[in-house]
């Protein structure tokens, strides 16, 4: 049954994470985010963060690639692909379509996302934009 809720506020923020009211309903208020260094680890960081992949990459997509659960952890496997229409950190649209991979550890308790730890592949995502 834990399994099924965790599963659950984890697959709410990767399916809906065009929607920002769905893809934080599962996520506490006081989560600790650890998303991109030198960052806050708040709550309004991590949706901060979120309003900048949507408005670079507008017709994002997420395919949840695989997933594992552990007591009160999810990780999943993710790619992302988009074009980029909007600015990335600091990056004007290119209007290349981009793929890349990442994942996902997030600490799950009573249904609600209270911390997630993300690391994407950067580096080929700067590469397939031109930057390096």
């Amino acid at each position: 049954m834990t399994t099924n809720i965790n599963l659950r506020a984890t697959r709410a923020y990767f399916e809906n994470h065009l929607d920002l009211e769905q893809c934080f309903a599962y996520v506490s208020p006081a989560v600790i985010w650890h998303g991109f260094a030198g960052m806050p680890t708040t709550y309004d960081a991590w949706k901060g963060a979120q309003v900048m992949f949507i408005t670079a990459l507008p017709d994002m997509t997420i395919t949840i690639d695989s997933e594992a659960v552990e007591n009160d952890r999810v990780a999943t496997r993710w790619t992302c692909r988009g074009t980029h229409l909007g600015p990335l950190m600091g990056i004007p649209a290119t209007g290349k379509r981009v793929a890349f991979r990442g994942i996902s550890i997030d600490c799950v308790k009573h249904g609600n996302i209270t911390e997630h730890w993300v690391q994407h592949d950067q580096m080929s995502l700067m590469q397939q934009l031109g930057m390096l």
